[in-house]
C-alpha cells in the first residue's frame, strides 16, 4: 500500500514538470564606432523577451557621443532599448571640434596644412595637427605669433585640443638697395632694352621695381620711352642711372651702330652649282628715332613724307631681306647656260652669304657738287628744276674698317659686298653709291678698278684678293640690283674683249650685244645689254611687245638662228625656284608690293645671262671656241693672272 502511494506521488511530480512553459530570451549586440571613441554599458548579452535595457554611452577623452544606429536610433543617452527581438545597436562617437581663430596684423596670409588660406575661424577635430605657414605680402615679413602661442616659429605646428586664438603679425620691410638683373654690355641702335630692377630688402628678399624706377641717361645716345624701355639712337658710351626713392644704381654700356645678324638659311649655298661665291651683305639704315628711316638722310621718291608712308626700319629690313633672297636665286639661275627654264642645266654659281650686317650710321666724304632735278613725279631724264648741291659719298674705308671687311675677304674669301642704301639725292647730305665698284686685290696682276662707276684705287680699301661692291638701292629693288650686276658684267667682259680685240674681232660690243641701238646691216638683232633688249627702242624698254629677229638663244659671232622675240619671250619663262621662293617684295613707291615673277626687267636679265657662253658650253664658230665667261667674271684674279680670253 505504502509503495503504491509513493509511486502515485512521483508520477504527480513528473506530470507537473512537463507542463510548465520556459521564459523566451533575446540577444542584444552592442558595437562602438570608432572603437577608441568610447564605451557602452551594459555590453552585449541575452535579455528576457519584452524586457527593457538601458544603454549608457560614455565617450573617451576628446570625444563626444553623437548618436545610436541600428536596432535603436536617436541621440538620447542613456537609451531605453526594448528587447522585443534580437537587436544590434551601435554607439557612434566623434572627435571633439575646436575653433582656430586667426587674426592678421600687417599684410599677408596664413597657409594651413589643409591648404586653406585662413583669416577667419576654422574648426578642427581635437588632436588634429595643423601646420600654419605665414605668407607675407610683397614688402612685408613675418614677425611673430601672439595669443595662445607666442613663438616666432615659421611654420608653426599646433596640436588642437582646445579652442585656439592666434594673431599673426607681419611688419613692413625697408628696401636697402637696388639691383639690375640684366645689365648691358652693348645696345644696338634701334634695339630696345628694359631693365629688370629689383629692390633688395634687409633680409635679402627682393621686389620687382622695373615699372616704378626712374631712368636717366647721360646723353642722347638712347631714347627713354614711357614704358621704361630704352631704344638705341646714336653710337657711343652711355651711363644710365636707375633710381627709386633715395636709392640709385648705375649701368654703363656702348651703343653700337653695327648689328651682325645670323644669316638667313635661304641665303646660304644650295651646293647645286659648280663654284661658290662668298658674299657679305651690308645694309645702311639711318634713323633718328630708332623706329623710322631718317627722312633727312634718305630719299623716298614719288611719295610724300607723311604718317601713311613713313618707312619703318622693320619694313625696310624685311624688304631688303626679301630682295636679297630673290636676287640670290635669280643670279644662280642666270648661270645655267642655254637652260631657258628647262631646269636641266647645272648652274655654274652658288651664292653663299657668309655675313649679314646692318649699319645705322656712316661717315661721308665730300666728292664735289652736282646738279640735281628737284621736280617730283618726273619720269623723263631731263633736269627740269636743277639745283646745285654738295655731293657726298659713303666713306667706305671707314665703314669697311669698322665691320672688319678685311677678315671677310682674306679669311672667308668674300668676292662681293652687297651694300643696300636708301640714297639721298637732295639736301645737305646728298649721296649715292656707285652701281658697282671694284677693289683689285693686292696680288692681282692688273691692279685696276674695272667697274661701272668706281673711284679708282683709293675709294675702297685693298685686301689680298679682288672684291666688288654693289651699290643696291633699297628704294627700288631686285630689278635695279640685277641691273647693277649687268653693268659690272659689261665692264669686266668689255675689258677682256678689248685686250684681245683685232680689227675684225670685237666679240662683246660688235657681235654679242647688238640691238636696236647697234643694229646690224642685216636689220637683225643679237642679244642686247643691260639697258637695251633686242627689241628696245629706248633705254629701259624691257616691256616692249614689238617682235624683232634675234639669235639670242643660238648666238655665235657669225650669226645663229634668228627668231622673233619680244617681252613675252623673257617674261613668259617660269623658273623652278619661283615655286620655292617668295617672289613678292614691298614697294618703296607705295604701300603696295611688287611681284618679281611678273617683272620684265629682272626676267630679262635671267634670260639674257643664260645666253652668255658658260660652263660646259660647246660653242664653236669658224676657228673659235669659247671659254666660260662666267668663270672669268667670278674668278677675276685667277683669270687675269692666266690671261684668260673670251675665246680659247
Amino acid at each position: 500500500m505504502k509503495k503504491a502511494i509513493l509511486a502515485l506521488g512521483f508520477l504527480y511530480l513528473i506530470s507537473c514538470t512537463k507542463t510548465e512553459s520556459p521564459v523566451s530570451q533575446k540577444q542584444l549586440t552592442v558595437n562602438v564606432t570608432p572603437e577608441v571613441g568610447g564605451s557602452v554599458t551594459p555590453s552585449s548579452g541575452a535579455y528576457k523577451m519584452g524586457s527593457s535595457v538601458n544603454l549608457m554611452a560614455t565617450p573617451s577623452p576628446e570625444y563626444i557621443f553623437k548618436e545610436w544606429t541600428g536596432g535603436f536610433t536617436g541621440t538620447t543617452n542613456p537609451a531605453k532599448v526594448v528587447m522585443d527581438a534580437d537587436k544590434t545597436v551601435t554607439a557612434v562617437f566623434e572627435k571633439r571640434e575646436y575653433p582656430l581663430s586667426l587674426t592678421i596684423v600687417g599684410s599677408g596670409t596664413v597657409k594651413e596644412e589643409i591648404i586653406k588660406i585662413a583669416s577667419t575661424a576654422t574648426n578642427y577635430k581635437s588632436g588634429t595637427t595643423v601646420r600654419l605657414t605665414p605668407q607675407p605680402s610683397a614688402g612685408f615679413q613675418f614677425k611673430k605669433w601672439s595669443g595662445d602661442d607666442t613663438t616666432n616659429k615659421s611654420p608653426l605646428d599646433l596640436v588642437v585640443s582646445k579652442a585656439i586664438n592666434l594673431t599673426c603679425t607681419f611688419e613692413k620691410m625697408v628696401i636697402t638697395s637696388l639691383k639690375i638683373d640684366n645689365l648691358l654690355d652693348t645696345l644696338i641702335v634701334s634695339k630696345k632694352h628694359k631693365y629688370v630692377v629689383k629692390g633688395v630688402y634687409s633680409n635679402g628678399t627682393t621686389i620687382d621695381l622695373s615699372d616704378s624706377v626712374k631712368i636717366t641717361a647721360s646723353n642722347s645716345g638712347v631714347s627713354l620711352l614711357t614704358d621704361k624701355n630704352m631704344i638705341g639712337l646714336k653710337p657711343g658710351n652711355i651711363k644710365i642711372q636707375v633710381s627709386y626713392n633715395n636709392l640709385t644704381t648705375e649701368d654703363e654700356f656702348l651703343v653700337s651702330n653695327i648689328e651682325i645678324l645670323k644669316v638667313d638659311s635661304r641665303l646660304k649655298s644650295t651646293n647645286k652649282g659648280v663654284i661658290t661665291v662668298p658674299v657679305l651683305i651690308v645694309n645702311y639704315l639711318p634713323t633718328a628715332d630708332g623706329i623710322y628711316l631718317d627722312k633727312d638722310r634718305t630719299l623716298q621718291p614719288m611719295i610724300a613724307w607723311d604718317e601713311a608712308h613713313k618707312y619703318t626700319l622693320e619694313r625696310a629690313k624685311n624688304k631688303i631681306l626679301t630682295d636679297k633672297i630673290i636676287e640670290k636665286y635669280e643670279i644662280e639661275e642666270s648661270t645655267r647656260y642655254h637652260d631657258y627654264n628647262s631646269n636641266k642645266v647645272q648652274p655654274y654659281v652658288n651664292i653663299d652669304v657668309v655675313g649679314y650686317i646692318n649699319v645705322y650710321d656712316i661717315k661721308y666724304i665730300k666728292v664735289g657738287t652736282k646738279l640735281v632735278d628737284t621736280t617730283t613725279n618726273d619720269n623723263d631724264d631731263k633736269i627740269n628744276n636743277p639745283v646745285l648741291i654738295d655731293w657726298y659719298n659713303i666713306d667706305f674705308n671707314d665703314l669697311f674698317n669698322r665691320i672688319d671687311l678685311k677678315n671677310y675677304v682674306n679669311n672667308f674669301g668674300v668676292k662681293e659686298v652687297w651694300v643696300t642704301t636708301f640714297p639721298k639725292e637732295a639736301g645737305v647730305l646728298s649721296y649715292n653709291v656707285p652701281e658697282s665698284n671694284m677693289s683689285p686685290g693686292l696680288t692681282n696682276s692688273l691692279g685696276l678698278d674695272v667697274s661701272n662707276g668706281g673711284g679708282g684705287l683709293t675709294d675702297l680699301p685693298r685686301y689680298n684678293t679682288t672684291y666688288v661692291v654693289y651699290g643696291d638701292n633699297g628704294t627700288r629693288g631686285v630689278d635695279t640690283d640685277l641691273h647693277n650686276r649687268g653693268h659690272q658684267l659689261e665692264a669686266q667682259l668689255t675689258y677682256i674683249d678689248n685686250k684681245e680685240a683685232t680689227a675684225n674681232r670685237i666679240l662683246w660690243t660688235k657681235a654679242f650685244v647688238p640691238n636696236n641701238r647697234t643694229r646690224t646691216s642685216l636689220n637683225r638683232f643679237s642679244l642686247g645689254e643691260t639697258h637695251w633688249c633686242p627689241n628696245s627702242t629706248s633705254e629701259y624698254d624691257y616691256w616692249n611687245k614689238t617682235s624683232v629677229l634675234s639669235d639670242i638663244e643660238t648666238w655665235k659671232p657669225s650669226g645663229g638662228t634668228f627668231v622673233n622675240v619680244n617681252v613675252d619671250t623673257w617674261l613668259g619663262k617660269k623658273y623652278a625656284f619661283e615655286s620655292t621662293v617668295n617672289m613678292i617684295s614691298a614697294s618703296a613707291f607705295s604701300t603696295g608690293e611688287v611681284n618679281y615673277s611678273n617683272d620684265a626687267q629682272s626676267k630679262w636679265f635671267i634670260y639674257w645671262w643664260q645666253s652668255i657662253p658658260g660652263y660646259n658650253n660647246t660653242l664653236k664658230d669658224n676657228d673659235m671656241s669659247f671659254t666660260n665667261w662666267w668663270d672669268i667674271f667670278y674668278n677675276w684674279d685667277d683669270n687675269t693672272k692666266k690671261g684668260t680670253r673670251l675665246i680659247k
